[in-house]
């Protein structure tokens, strides 16, 4: 694996479609001890991002729910598809201070 390259994992709660809380290169049963890459898992709360009514009308379109992760937001979070490609702010800042980032823009 290359080491100078950061993979981030975005998970949430609400898409059946990812593994919540998993760290994707354990449960892979890779065995990399010195070679593992810099792996973030960043952990996305639709709730955040949605208004209630908005979670209650798509909780059960599994893929609707999959492809938030590349829709628009309803609300400011720190978990923004468009800010991740067009922002100011480089992925990996994102995944680890995407609040202090979110706050120093307001």
């Amino acid at each position: 694996m290359e080491r100078s390259l950061v993979w981030v994992d975005c998970q949430s709660r609400k898409d059946w479609l990812n593994f919540w809380d998993v760290d994707p290169l354990e449960a892979s049963g890779a065995e990399l001890g010195q070679r593992r890459c810099s792996l973030r898992i960043w952990q996305v709360r639709f709730r955040e991002m949605l208004s209630p009514d908005s979670i209650r009308r798509m909780q059960w379109n599994l893929l609707r729910m999959h492809y938030q992760f590349i829709m628009a937001n309803e609300a400011r979070s720190p978990y923004d598809f468009f800010m991740l490609v067009c922002g100011p702010a480089s992925v990996t800042d994102w995944a680890s201070d995407g609040r202090d980032i979110l706050a120093a823009m307001l």
